[in-house]
């Protein structure tokens, strides 16, 4: 039979292989977007007291002109190209620069903007801090779940709907947080609820909330990239109708990798976290069971609707809060935020007892 020891260590092994193809990929982009752009600006631009590559170009191509001209009868005139090391070399070093610089906003930005994040998605969410002193007994079950995944307490927090829903935010200690909605606490037993927390403790445990805010920040800024490129193709002013097609060519690259690679790569890597997740709360609660009562209630009901508009926060969730998309998208699953309700339903039953 198979153990949620063994889904856990399958689910482990998807997301680094997920989270190392992500960032590979971005660093890749980043460093041919850099060196692209690098090419086209130093052409026009002297280098190390050298005229300018285009200078140089134009200059070969006259050459060649007067030769063809001059020596009409020889057999064979070879056009030479200026050499473009000098040139490759400065773009190579911008390049790599741009990758550095991007890695260090991303270091600063998972550092610097943790609490923006986690106050941007609890006002987004309209979530309200539990007083523990009045929810005495759902601190408890958190408490109980901390516990077990060997971090310490977290915050709780309502959000007033009826659907069922829930999920977690924050990175350190201090930020660490569950948001849970008025219909889940409604409707869960006890047990259904400790296996949701335990859950949503396995994601803080995991580091996922980081993950998410990573992908989504690298998609964001590629689509500011690819904006930014196709605004600067339209300005004739340096380089004419080549910095046009340069800068075109650039907003599509930037515009591919911000509007779907990275997002389906954020998708896919939501996806496993999720199957992690909830191997991993099986062996914090020890009730699958109760988790599978609990998944096929939120299946049900899962729709929140001040998350609805938010569709940046619905890998966040334990199920999809948004309604439902296009009947294409819906049907291939192309674009889901999370395995099939009954994909990972199935994977529960099957370690029922294993753990």
């Amino acid at each position: 039979m198979i153990t949620a020891h063994d889904i856990r260590a399958s689910n482990r092994r998807k997301v680094f292989f997920l989270f190392t193809a992500f960032v590979v990929l971005l660093m890749l982009a980043v460093y041919i977007v850099a060196y692209a752009y690098a090419l086209h600006t130093y052409a026009y631009e002297d280098i190390d007291g050298e005229k300018s590559y285009l200078s140089r170009f134009g200059g070969a191509v006259a050459e060649y002109v007067v030769d063809s001209v001059a020596n009409a009868d020889a057999q064979e005139i070879h056009f030479v190209f200026p050499d473009t090391k000098t040139l490759q070399k400065k773009a190579h070093q911008f390049a790599l620069g741009a990758v550095a610089f991007v890695l260090l906003l991303a270091v600063l930005w998972l550092k610097g903007g943790e609490r923006l994040a986690v106050s941007m998605a609890l006002n987004a969410s309209h979530a309200v801090r539990l007083q523990e002193e009045q929810h005495r007994e759902l601190y408890r079950l958190a408490g109980t779940a901390c516990i077990g995944a060997g971090i310490k307490p977290v915050k709780l927090y309502v959000i007033s709907d009826r659907g069922l829903n829930a999920f977690s935010v924050g990175i350190s200690d201090d930020t660490a947080g569950i948001v849970l909605t008025q219909g889940l606490l409604n409707k869960l037993s006890k047990s259904e609820l400790e296996a949701v927390l335990a859950h949503e403790v396995a994601h803080l445990r995991n580091g996922d909330v980081r993950l998410m805010m990573a992908g989504l920040s690298s998609a964001l800024l590629f689509s500011f990239l690819s904006e930014t490129m196709f605004l600067l193709s339209f300005n004739p002013k340096k380089g004419g109708f080549v910095s046009m097609i340069v800068g075109f060519v650039l907003g599509v690259l930037c515009g591919v990798i911000g509007w779907f690679a990275l997002p389906l790569m954020r998708l896919a890597l939501s996806r496993s976290c999720e199957l992690n997740a909830d191997a991993e709360a099986v062996l914090i609660c020890r009730q699958p069971q109760a988790l599978i009562s609990a998944l096929e209630k939120i299946g049900q009901d899962s729709y929140v609707s001040v998350l609805n508009n938010h569709p940046t926060m619905a890998a966040m969730c334990i199920a999809n809060p948004r309604g439902k998309s296009s009947l294409v998208l819906y049907l291939s699953g192309f674009f889901s935020t999370h395995p099939d309700m009954s994909e990972r339903i199935e994977a529960l039953r099957r370690m029922d007892g294993g753990f």
